[in-house]
């Protein structure tokens, strides 16, 4: 077994451990990356146990903010009407129906009981956002675990872009597992 399996998999037994007389609240937050998806396959296949909630958190980096053109003397700005509701319409349709297809279906056919909290943040969002979301849910449903997927960025692109993961693994207050 590699080792961060063995990690994962000790993680979880101590989650498991943590309350067993009260059903446990589990968070996974998902994306179309293939590592959330993974994250949400492992969750199923090593954390769950009959009684469990699932949690499904998911992000759409949708939203555009109002575009302002300034001309440089005070009180003549023009507000432009903003673009984006109806690519909002179309990508929160796209999410629903991602995670009908991807999440809600499998889950169902498993039996496992499941929730769908689902946001829309602006492109602009740093992953600091996203990720005090994903607290802010964990909080709301006293989640005992909450599982993300990471992926192998570099330190720079981690650096640039900022990472969810990173964010979460540094301000979290409930047990977190990142799965690869």
């Amino acid at each position: 077994m590699p080792l961060s399996m063995a990690y994962y998999t000790v993680a979880a037994k101590r989650v498991q451990s943590h309350r067993p007389d009260v059903l446990r609240s589990i968070l996974i937050a998902v994306d179309v990356v293939p590592e959330a998806l993974r994250a949400l396959d492992w969750a199923t296949s090593q954390l769950f146990k009959p009684g469990d909630n699932c949690h499904i958190a998911h992000v759409i980096k949708s939203h555009s903010p109002q575009t302002e053109v300034f001309h440089g003397i005070p009180g003549t700005a023009y507000k432009f009407p903003d673009p984006a509701p109806l690519n909002e319409r179309q990508e929160i349709t796209m999410a629903k129906q991602f995670l009908k297809d991807r999440v809600t279906t499998p889950l169902d056919a498993q039996g496992i009981p499941n929730h769908i909290h689902l946001f829309v943040e602006e492109h602009s969002a740093p992953a600091s956002a996203i990720g005090e979301l994903l607290i802010k849910v964990a909080d709301e449903v006293k989640a005992d675990v909450v599982v993300l997927g990471t992926n192998d960025k570099t330190t720079a692109e981690r650096w640039m872009m900022g990472s969810v993961a990173d964010y979460c693994s540094n301000n979290m207050k409930h047990p977190l597992v990142l799965v690869r």
